[in-house]
């Protein structure tokens, strides 16, 4: 079969970086989490795996990783599918929900950090002792109160079973935790793998988007608790498959839009590789852009997404520092014949291209956990992908591909959130935007999954190098003196108390000075 899909060209060349940075784990590959376990200041990785439990990898801090699994309490957690990450008693140590066995029955388990390279399971004492199909989690503080909550959606719960509800969790903020789906009207009679949540109206509060196996799902938050499902009037509630969703802004306008993967047939993925396109009938991804009054419209075919792929995962990314978000596809499904290549599209401002193949990236696979991430903190991206099938003899290798060289001008930033009563350190919920000439490009907090991590990169193609930093959501005003080490490659601006939680705390990963400080944003020149 001749593949025309994959091929354009790109200036990226990406290399296969897995077994010399340690991260070749061989197994049935499910979610990926990427955070700083230790509070060292460097990104650690998790690995879900199907038949073996989680396996943790500590950053050495020069770009390798050790595996520390054996005896961390992340090895007990087997059969695992879907990991989220969140400091949910506010000690400063992210802890970890790992969601168990996606289509079957089966138990999650809250992992508390321990700071130590251990983690321990106080499933039971948090009150979160359920059983259920559950292939994800989201942590998320959707009543504003300065705690993580948790949200867990369920599937079928078995071949026959009727579909099993989803959960919301508030947080008590004494480490337990109470079910409270139904007063907060979360409900649905379709089978659910993926949620997202954003502020998709800029008010402050986060609303969720549901992936379900039928027509998508968005409850607006209320702000009371409650939540009041707007599909309909919204637009996005078009039947498909779809097993993850993104919230992003994919046009650097400051408004959140929804990116929703999709699955497709083996034969409509094939279709595409040869052709490039979808087949009459198929269903590409879509990109709901956000219309900023309650709507939004589907531009994924004025964009150029117009292939069909069989995607399990997926994520976003500014993996060539231009400033646009590109996106990375995880695919195949649970046939053991299946093993569909990961899909790398790279954004050029105007439309997606399929840079898969040209920028190196392997043409099999079978892909869960789709990740990118800057694992050795130089402004490259690495794309991981942890893969393997269904069942137990269909292992594959983990990959991490990173580009050759940096590609462009990039600024890591680290958010953490602050209140007067409460510190919240993950800072979800929260956006930041840099302002570079006359474009801002706009990078996220509220990585409300857990799966990526809380450090965002943001990058851009101009060569100058001013810059003016913009907030979106729960900051108001900064400080006016700031402290910033001349001899460290970090400088910090603090956010003060205005009423909400998360108030960010932004981290330069390079030499810098504050030039000014106001309600405005930060100006900051290198």
């Amino acid at each position: 079969m001749e593949v025309v899909a994959g091929f354009y060209p790109t200036a990226v060349e990406l290399e296969d970086v897995a077994a010399e940075i340690g991260l070749d784990k061989t197994c049935g590959g499910r979610g990926t989490a990427v955070f700083d376990s230790n509070g060292d200041g460097t990104l650690d990785v998790v690995i879900a795996g199907a038949h073996a439990g989680c396996s943790l990898y500590r950053n050495n801090g020069d770009g390798t990783f050790t595996d520390i699994s054996t005896g961390s309490g992340l090895d007990r957690c087997v059969y695992s599918f879907g990991l989220a990450v969140g400091d949910y008693d506010n000690n400063g140590l992210p802890d970890l929900f790992v969601s168990g066995l996606g289509f079957f029955d089966g138990q999650g388990m809250l992992m508390r950090n321990n700071g130590d390279g251990t983690f321990t399971d106080v499933t039971k004492e948090a009150g979160l002792d359920m059983w259920g199909p559950a292939f994800t989690a989201a942590w998320v503080d959707y009543d504003g109160d300065g705690y993580l909550d948790l949200f867990v959606v369920n599937t079928l719960g078995g071949l026959f079973n009727r579909k099993t509800p989803n959960c919301l969790f508030h947080n008590n903020g004494d480490g337990t935790f109470s079910d409270v789906t139904q007063e907060a009207g979360l409900q649905t009679v379709w089978p659910t793998i993926g949620a997202a949540w954003g502020d998709f109206s800029n008010n402050g509060r986060l609303d969720l988007f549901i992936n379900n196996a039928g027509p998508a799902q968005l409850f607006h938050n209320n702000g009371d608790g409650t939540f009041t499902d707007v599909s309909r009037a919204a637009g996005i509630d078009a039947p498909v498959i779809s097993f993850v969703g993104v919230c992003c802004d994919i046009d650097n306008d400051g408004w959140l839009d929804i990116v929703q993967f999709t699955w497709s047939r083996p034969q409509n993925a094939i279709y595409t590789l040869r052709t490039g396109l979808c087949p009459n009938g198929g269903s590409p991804p879509r990109v709901f852009r956000n219309n900023r009054d309650g709507t939004f419209t589907d531009i994924a075919p004025h964009l150029g997404l117009t292939g069909c792929w069989g995607t399990m995962s997926g994520t976003v990314g500014d993996f060539n520092n231009d400033g646009y978000l590109d996106l990375l596809l995880g695919n195949g499904d649970p046939s053991i014949d299946r093993t569909e290549a990961a899909v790398l599209l790279e954004n050029d401002g105007c439309q997606f291209h399929n840079v898969t193949f040209a920028a190196g990236m392997p043409c099999t696979g079978k892909g869960h956990g789709a990740n990118m991430a800057d694992l050795a903190g130089d402004g490259r991206l690495h794309l991981i992908v942890a893969t393997g099938g269904f069942y137990p003899g269909d292992l594959l290798t983990t990959t991490v591909h990173r580009p050759t060289r940096l590609p462009g001008n990039y600024l890591n930033v680290r958010l953490v959130g602050t209140r007067s009563t409460i510190v919240m350190p993950s800072a979800l919920g929260s956006r930041c935007g840099l302002a570079v000439a006359s474009n801002i490009v706009w990078s996220q907090g509220e990585a409300v999954s857990g799966a990526s991590p809380t450090n965002s990169t943001l990058a851009w193609r101009h060569s100058r190098r001013s810059m003016r930093w913009r907030f979106v959501g729960p900051v108001a005003t900064c400080n006016d003196s700031i402290g910033l080490p001349s001899t460290k490659p970090y400088a910090s601006a603090k956010g003060r108390e205005t009423g909400k939680p998360s108030i960010p705390v932004l981290t330069v990963l390079f030499p810098c000075k504050i030039m000014k400080c106001g309600s405005g944003g930060h100006e900051a020149v290198a």
